[in-house]
């Protein structure tokens, strides 16, 4: 049968070829000259799909011509023109005169028409949504789906009328009988977001959108069966069959998602077909794929680095200000990624580039640099600004990354109550480092927060219920000491076989164990067992370690050659820390003849090396000498003068106490002392102690009747000595401990008094406070 309209035209080729644009134009145009309206309404809807200012401007003189006339669709197209302001400058006091008659007869067109005018506001008309609610309430009032639908809309937002989910969906489940895959893709995300119960309802929704072909609606499948929905658990096999599906439609978002999928299953297979999916998506210009490759090519976790590779892909989009890819050229400059070197100067100026664009991540970066003075000068006061836009705007990370910064001081003044308040932010956001955080804060405390154990198993032990291996160690550590929780022996070996599967740590505190026989017979095999073990995890230290016990602990009768060969193989393949320990055994007289001098020279080698425990085990050689080596403090002084930059201030501040405490007990020298005693962070308190004890008995007694005194336990003179009065004060103090008070009968100068002791003086409130 032959269209009226193609008909028209006369032309027997066009009567069969209506597909033909130029077929249509003409019969249009022979339509509309013999007056047809509805061929001069749909030539003025032809005209405006050409584009061109003459062919708009004619299309508006039909369409004003037929709505002159009184044509309802004619009129409703041409006020459609002036409010959105195409082909014609945009009037919306026009479009408004046009419509309102059609309104009045309740004209579903013009009803909806001015909804839209009044929800987005015109040049000359104002934004008026209640007004727009309730055109689109007269317009579903007379059944028509688009007013329904934007009814439905504003419902669900509450704009221009009360919200109301439930009225919302009844109207979206009427317009979703058309199968309208959009109408149904909203209804499904109303059941996904939450907002409509149960949350698993959605999946219908999207599955009948899909069935259209909808991309979108696939991308959700994909969505809702990767992480589950409600009461549908999650299906990896659902999720990647979907996401192939719209990626297979050309979905970009779908391609790099099926990547990312892929890339996390991290099978051979997996990871190739995630390659491909990403370089697809680079050589069509897309930056997404093109940034998450050449991260990948970064990192060489997953793919084999390829440093120039990365650069290729980046390069041209930093050059299009992308803030992502600015951002991993600066990973790159600061990573070093061979072939290309290592510039952390430029890798902070990609950074401030990113940042500048808004980009957190660079923000992030771009902080910790700038409190470290990588790549450029300290600006402690804006690394911390930046940290903080990064943590305010939701980031947990960088909660627990200005806590940080916050406790270790440097650059930085110590804000430890700043610092617990971060971490705390951080664990309410499930991060569960921030439990460990707190522990290690409340554990040994830092600037004016005091250090609270019990609280700090507490933290511990919630985040070892969560498997983090760190707190159990912790954990186990306190549970050996008595600190903070009961003295449980059994307790500790249980959390650390618990974190020993992926930590070396716990296997070398293992290992530790079973060879110091400190708490039961040594075991040989055991400890070999477990230093073998943190040694496979990726401790290369401990080799050494176990050697150094085998050399210098209670299996040293049987095992000292074999440890000596163990720290001397590892100083010969220079293993970091490896140089320090054969050092220690030197100096113990258990490693030939050369003894103190031997260790003297290596020691000093390894200081001249920038390695700051070289430096406080050489300061301690010559403060108390060793391996036949007499004592020089002038030596000490020197050392420490010349090299004690390489310490962070807390341990310089330590290491010129002991100096002090290693001369003569002078009153100056003791008050010299309790001077920088007062200075140590509160984690340094108890070794503090325990080495005055060893080294300066009047020092020692000094800082006891100093740490008392301003604790408001004793009234005596600080002066060093043991009166009856120093006595009964220290006594009282040691007997505050609710566990080994046998110990304080034994006296103030007994080791394990000492030990006591200085774990009371760590318990004391410093000035500071525990909230």
């Amino acid at each position: 049968m032959i269209s009226p309209v193609a008909a028209a035209t006369g032309d027997e080729t066009c009567a069969v070829t209506l597909s033909s644009p130029d077929c249509v134009l003409a019969a249009l145009e022979t339509a509309s000259a013999q007056g047809n309206p509805s061929a001069k309404v749909e030539l003025a809807q032809q005209l405006l799909k050409v584009g061109t200012p003459a062919s708009a401007e004619r299309a508006v003189r039909l369409l004003s011509g037929v709505a002159e006339r009184g044509d309802a669709w004619a009129t409703i197209l041409l006020a459609n023109l002036y409010r959105q302001g195409e082909a014609v400058d945009q009037d919306g006091a026009k479009a408004v005169a046009l419509l309102e008659p059609l309104a009045k007869a309740n004209n579903a067109g013009a009803l909806t028409g001015l909804g839209e005018l009044y929800l987005a506001g015109a040049n000359n008309t104002p934004k008026d949504v209640p007004l727009a609610a309730a055109y689109f309430e007269r317009a579903a009032n007379t059944g028509d789906m688009w007013g329904k639908f934007q009814l439905a809309s504003l419902l669900i937002d509450g704009q221009g009328v009360p919200r109301d989910i439930g009225r919302a969906v009844g109207l979206l489940e009427e317009v979703g009988k058309g199968g309208d895959p959009w109408v149904l893709i909203t209804l499904g995300d109303l059941y996904a977001k939450g907002l409509v119960q149960p949350a698993e309802r959605a999946i219908p929704y999207f599955e009948e959108a899909a069935a259209t072909g909808n991309t979108a609606a696939l991308t959700r499948l994909a969505q809702a069966y990767q992480d589950g929905l409600g009461a549908e658990g999650a299906d990896r096999g659902k999720s990647v069959g979907f996401w192939e599906a719209a990626a297979a439609k050309g979905d970009s978002f779908a391609s790099v998602s099926l990547a990312r999928l892929l890339l996390d299953d991290g099978s051979e297979a997996s990871v190739k077909r995630a390659v491909n999916l990403l370089d697809d998506g680079a050589a069509r210009g897309e930056a997404w794929p093109a940034t998450i490759l050449a991260d990948l090519l970064i990192r060489g976790d997953k793919v084999p680095h390829d440093a120039q590779r990365a650069l290729d892909l980046l390069t041209p989009l930093a050059g299009e200000d992308n803030p992502a890819a600015l951002t991993l050229l600066g990973d790159l400059y600061v990573k070093w990624v061979a072939p290309i070197a290592s510039d952390p100067a430029m890798g902070r100026d990609y950074y401030e580039q990113a940042a500048a664009l808004g980009e957190l991540g660079a923000k992030n970066k771009l902080g910790l640099m700038l409190l470290a003075g990588t790549g450029g000068a300290i600006d402690a006061e804006r690394g911390l600004k930046l940290l903080r836009e990064v943590a305010e705007a939701g980031d947990g990370w960088a909660k627990i990354q200005l806590g940080d910064a916050l406790t270790q001081g440097g650059a930085v003044g110590v804000d430890a109550v700043a610092a617990r308040d971060y971490y705390k932010r951080a664990l309410d956001q499930g991060i569960g480092a921030g439990a460990v955080k707190l522990g290690l804060l409340y554990l040994n405390g830092a600037g004016t927060l005091r250090a609270d154990p019990a609280k700090a198993a507490e933290y511990f032990e919630a985040a070892a219920a969560g498997g983090d291996s760190l707190a159990r160690i912790q954990l186990a550590l306190m549970h050996f000491e008595g600190r903070g929780v009961a003295k449980d022996v059994g307790r500790s070996l249980e959390l650390l076989g618990d974190a020993a599967p992926d930590s070396a740590w716990a296997n070398g505190i293992l290992g530790g164990y079973y060879a110091d026989g400190r708490y039961e017979q040594p075991d040989y095999q055991k400890a070999k067992g477990f230093f073998d073990s943190a040694v496979r995890l990726g401790d290369a230290s401990a080799r050494f370690r176990f050697g150094g016990l085998l050399a210098s602990g209670p299996l040293a009768a049987e095992h000292r050659a074999e440890g000596l060969e163990l720290v001397r193989g590892a100083v010969a393949q220079g293993v970091p820390g490896a140089a320090v320990e054969m050092a220690r055994l030197e100096m113990m007289g258990l490693a030939g003849a050369e003894g103190g001098k031997a260790a003297e020279g290596r020691l000093l080698g390894e200081v001249r090396r920038d390695d700051p425990a070289a430096l406080r085990l050489l300061l301690q050689l010559y403060r108390a000498g060793g391996g036949g080596m007499p004592p020089s403090i002038a030596k000490a002084k020197a050392s420490l003068d010349q090299y004690g930059n390489l310490l962070p201030p807390e341990a310089a501040t330590f290491e010129s106490m002991a100096l002090y405490a290693a001369g003569p007990p002078t009153l100056t020298a003791m008050q010299s002392v309790g001077d920088r005693f007062g200075q140590l962070a509160a984690g340094d308190v108890t070794q503090a102690v325990q080495m005055l004890f060893w080294s300066n008995k009047n020092a020692y007694v000094y800082v006891l009747q100093q740490q008392l005194k301003k604790a408001e336990r004793y009234g005596g003179t600080l002066d060093g000595r043991l009166t009856r009065s120093t006595i009964a004060a220290f006594n009282a103090a040691c007997r505050e401990g609710d566990a080994e008070t046998q110990v304080c009968s034994m006296g103030p100068l007994t080791p394990d008094y000492a030990v006591l002791m200085s774990k009371q003086i760590a318990s004391f409130d410093r000035g500071g406070t525990v909230n």
